[in-house]
């Protein structure tokens, strides 16, 4: 049998069979005689002698319907294949059915089910890939509501594309608005006609579409192509425009004998696929926004510009033959339309101009925080060097006793200029510090009392506070742990006297239980005691010693008398430091020192200060001049101390005072005018004038087109769209409408509100009834809890109705009953979580973890872009909703400038520093963090409107498309880090209850 183009089908998907087939038919063209034909067979040889040995399956007088079933069935298969979507499926069974038009009988409907019977018992099909009923009504409507046509050109496009990659997503097309005889709904009756979807208007609708769609993405990558397509709301407007040039084309073939009408019309329409060519869209939209009782096609532009464009009779060109009337109605029209050229040359002068300025300031920003930067790095070398001669601090181990405390006794008796054994030391221990002291620590406490003493005798003491936390539990081990202690200054040889500090608690809170006082030792060494012992042991007149062997700190009141005399001051909890913490937070968990230091004035005298903590003694001594050397044996008390003690030191570096008053080099406040980037030149102006930094037009050019009754209509809207962009307050006067002034004006429809949500409906966001007695007809007998919202809403908790596992926390449904007309703010916070605590590092990844499966109620704090929504509270009160990005620019401008973000790492990236980009911050989570707020247990007796988010699981609430998730965030200035306090759950969009309606928020 001779092989040729129609005596083999080849079946999709045999790729090897069509090589063979398609060699073997190029070779048969061939002519055997001529000498060329060799040359050409040659190379062909052993493709040819083994061509019929390859296996392949190859289907013999397969009909062209039997081919498109098999082709549709092999695109189910293979993990490279794409399967058919429904709208491809439809077109293949269109022209099937238009095959067997002539063949098959009956409407439709009973056409395509046979032509799906057909297809489900095709050879090659499997059962899971059958068309079921759904898809049949489905794929029906499509049919039914497109013409031929429109699904060519549908056909015509996917054959060059796939789904994903295509013009067209299912929902785009599951609307019904683009359907034949579909039309809006609540149209005037003169819109009827031009608005409904025909055959025309469809196929235009289908080539501009796919047009437009091709335009967009020629240099885009396949996989990124998706993202060209339009929203189904554009799709709705492009339909609109679609139907009313179907329309004009239609009546301009009444209206003109021109052919080329039509064309011009086509081409015009065309033009939408086209940027940056004038197209008719925004007229025609505004036409159907408007729904104008009295609308005219000879109202729109397009009609005036291409189906019947003004003409002017000969008599009149010659300006001795114009009227007066049409002269000045000739003069009026260029006047405005130079108004308009001009106040529009002025906006766009002044969107330039603040688009500049809003630049130029973010630069400014971001160099004013660069130099502050800058100038941190110079005063923290400045405070490290004043730090190493009066202040010095370090990480030591087992308590042992730095060289650096005999370097700055020296360095104090040479700079006062006496002996060095004349230099007076004060020893602090805060065994407060150390929590549970075991025998380990008493025994390091000892020895390093030991060492100071020894150093100076006569000059030295040491003050110690008593520990809080006992080493075990029951009745009087606190008691035995302060024994040890002192047996251990016994075996020392170190004497010690209590001594009361009475604290002043009239600034605490009143539900505040705290001690009034607490217990010191003053310790010296027992050899340079007033008498032979103590003065409890011994007569005073028995042994006495001379006085210049006598301790210097024996002589003070504080030694004598056992009590300080003026009570010191309390803090609050808030004002607690913890270190080791990622966050700072306020915890009764952590103790610091509960008062200010306060003393005398002494010269020659050093502090040195064994637990170094929160910087508290540090500062006090810089304040007064004293030398200090402390040192921590835990990382995190030295690095917190050693940050506290830096950042005062550098405000007073900044501010020029205290001790960093004359240091050097000084700090400059404000970078260089040649850094800063300039302020740009304001905008020259035609029309309008500028007061204030506001663009704002002239009151005699605003009422220029008030009172004529042609141009009215739209200069009112003109000056409203003015007013509404730029700001400006001036009234526009009450006219005549646009219907009452006989025109439609040219602005664009109103914009939506800015609160609003694209596609989101609260009437259609859950499917449950919204008037009250229907609703409690339902769910009366499921509410779990109800609570007061406010005085106008009433919150009910009901369950889901579905049976789930024990360990799983039960899921709750939230509704909202309005007695009387409320609004719910999208910039306000709906749910809020009560009392709850922070779970950090490994204690929140093992939580995660083990709530994985069943859900759990916490939130987890990661912030992946400086675009999250947050709140900073400010005063105890929460500030505007906000970006990331927004409060870290609002701290910087406060002066926090090198602070950190409580977990995360924030910097900006290169381009911005660099002045190539806007403002911006590359955020993320730090190396091994993990961050999780729990909220407590909550019942439902203790629901209120504060605590309602403690009371769902987060993956619920996360879920939900009415909500989203903001962060409270909290600004520690003196420790210099932005922490996140609590989240918060905001609405997406305003929700406007009536009276006696329920609404379901989550």
């Amino acid at each position: 049998m001779a092989v040729h183009l129609n005596s083999v089908d080849i079946v999709k998907g045999w790729t090897r069979a069509t090589s063979v087939v398609w060699i073997m038919l190029a070779v048969s063209e061939l002519d055997p005689s001529e000498e060329s034909t060799k040359a050409f067979v040659k190379p062909l040889e052993k493709v040819l002698d083994r061509a019929w040995l390859l296996p392949m399956h190859v289907v013999i007088g397969m009909s062209k319907d039997q081919q498109s079933f098999r082709n549709m069935s092999l695109s189910f298969r293979g993990a490279e294949r794409q399967s058919p979507s429904v709208l491809q499926m439809a077109l293949r069974f269109s022209v099937i059915m238009e095959r067997q038009a002539t063949t098959m009988s009956g409407n439709t409907e009973s056409r395509l089910k046979k032509v799906i019977k057909q297809f489900n018992e095709s050879d090659g099909l499997h059962v899971k890939h059958q068309v079921d009923s759904e898809k049949e009504r489905t794929i029906l409507n499509l049919i039914v509501g497109t013409c031929k046509a429109t699904r060519d050109v549908m056909s015509q496009h996917l054959a060059f594309a796939k789904w994903r990659e295509s013009a067209f997503s299912t929902d785009l097309l599951k609307g019904s608005r683009w359907l034949l005889g579909a039309r809006p709904k609540g149209l005037p009756e003169s819109l009827h006609e031009a608005l409904v979807v025909t055959p025309e208007s469809q196929t235009m609708l289908m080539q501009l579409h796919v047009k437009r769609f091709l335009q967009a993405t020629r240099r885009v990558k396949p996989t990124q192509r998706g993202r060209a397509r339009i929203s189904p709301e554009e799709f709705d407007r492009l339909v609109d425009y679609s139907c009313m040039f179907a329309f004009l084309r239609q009546s301009a073939k009444t209206a003109t004998s021109d052919p080329k009408v039509d064309e011009k019309l086509l081409e015009a329409f065309m033009a939408r696929c086209l940027v940056g060519v004038w197209d008719y869209f925004q007229d025609i939209e505004a036409v159907v926004t408007s729904k104008n009782p009295s609308f005219q096609l000879r109202s729109l532009i397009v009609w005036s510009d291409l189906v019947e464009p003004p003409m002017l009779p000969a008599s009149l060109q010659g300006e001795e033959s114009v009227d007066v009337l049409a002269a000045q109605e000739q003069a009026s029209a260029a006047k405005f339309a130079e108004i308009k050229v001009k106040l529009a040359a002025d906006c766009k002068a002044m969107n330039a101009f603040n688009s500049e300025k809003s630049q130029v300031a973010g630069k400014q920003h971001v160099t004013k925080v660069l130099h502050e930067k800058a100038q941190n790095e110079t005063g923290s070398k400045v405070v490290m060097d004043f730090m190493q001669n009066h202040c010095w601090m370090g990480l030591v181990a087992d308590w042992s006793m730095p060289a650096e405390v005999d370097v700055m006794l020296r360095a104090t008796a040479a700079r006062n200029q006496v002996a060095l054994e004349k230099v007076n030391v004060i020893g602090w221990v805060d065994l407060t510090k150390i929590g549970v002291v075991t025998q380990k620590d008493i025994n390091k406490v000892g020895q390093w009392c030991e060492k100071l003493i020894a150093k100076n005798p006569l000059c030295t003491c040491v003050v110690m506070a008593l520990p809080l936390l006992a080493s075990a539990l029951g009745c009087g081990a606190l008691r035995t742990d302060i024994r040890k202690l002192e047996d251990k200054l016994n075996d020392y040889k170190i004497e010690f006297r209590s001594f009361c500090l009475p604290m002043d608690l009239s600034g605490l809170h009143h539900n505040r239980t705290m001690p009034g006082g607490f217990f010191y030792y003053l310790c010296v060494a027992d050899m340079c005691l007033p008498s032979q012992g103590t003065a409890h042991r011994a007569n005073r007149t028995a042994g006495k010693v001379d006085r210049d062997d006598v301790n210097v700190f024996c002589f003070s009141k504080l030694w004598q008398n056992q009590v300080v005399s003026s009570p010191a001051r309390a803090i609050d909890e808030s004002q607690f430091v913890i270190p080791g913490l990622s966050i700072v937070a306020s915890s009764a968990e952590g103790r610091r020192n509960y008062t200010d230091c306060s003393g005398v004035e002494m010269k020659a005298t050093v502090v040195v200060n064994s637990t170094a903590y929160d910087g508290c003694l540090e500062k006090v001594c810089v304040g007064k001049g004293l030398p200090c050397v402390s040192q921590s044996e835990k990382q995190t008390h030295f690095t917190m101390s050693l940050k506290l003690t830096k950042s005062a030191l550098l405000d007073q570096w900044k501010k020029g005072s205290g001790a960093m008053a004359d240091r050097l080099p000084r700090y400059i406040s404000e970078p260089n005018a040649e850094v800063m980037p300039s302020d740009p030149a304001e905008p020259t102006l035609t029309v309008c004038s500028m007061v204030d930094g506001t663009l704002c037009l002239p009151r005699n050019i605003r009422s220029e087109f008030l009172s004529d009754p042609i141009r009215s209509p739209e200069w009112r809207k003109i000056l409203q769209e003015f007013d509404r962009c730029f700001g400006t307050s001036a009234p526009v006067p009450a006219g005549p409408s646009v219907t009452e002034a006989g025109g439609a004006g040219s602005g664009e429809p109103e914009p939506a509100p800015q609160n609003a949500t694209p596609g989101f409906d609260w009437e259609t966001a859950f499917d449950e009834p919204r008037a009250a007695e229907q609703w409690h007809t339902k769910y009366d007998g499921l509410i779990q809890g109800k609570f007061s919202w406010c005085p106008e809403l009433t919150a009910y908790i009901v369950g889901d109705g579905q049976s789930s596992e024990s360990d799983a926390p039960p899921k709750f449904k939230l509704f909202i009953e309005a007695h009387e007309a409320y609004t719910l703010p999208a910039d306000e916070a709906f749910l809020t979580y009560g009392a709850g605590t922070w779970l950090l590092d490994s204690k929140a990844e093992s939580f995660l973890s083990e709530n994985s499966e069943h859900g759990h109620k916490a939130v987890e704090c990661k912030f992946q872009s400086d675009l999250v929504p947050v709140v900073l509270e400010e005063g105890g009160h929460d500030g505007d909703l906000k970006t990331l990005r927004g409060v870290i620019q609002q701290c910087e401008a406060a002066g926090m400038v090198d602070f950190e973000l409580g977990g995360h790492s924030f910097s900006r990236p290169a381009a911005v520093v660099q002045g190539k980009s806007g403002d911006q911050f590359d955020v993320g989570l730090k190396p091994g963090s993990c961050m999780v707020w729990r909220p407590n247990n909550l019942q439902i007796s203790g629901l209120r409107a504060t605590n309602a988010a403690s009371f769902f699981l987060s993956s619920l609430l996360e879920a939900s498309s009415t909500l989203k998730k903001v962060w409270r965030l909290r600004a520690y200035k003196p420790e210099k880090t932005l922490g996140a306090a609590k989240p918060m759950w905001f609405l997406t969009t305003t929700l406007n209850m009536a009276k006696g309606s329920v609404q379901r928020v989550v």
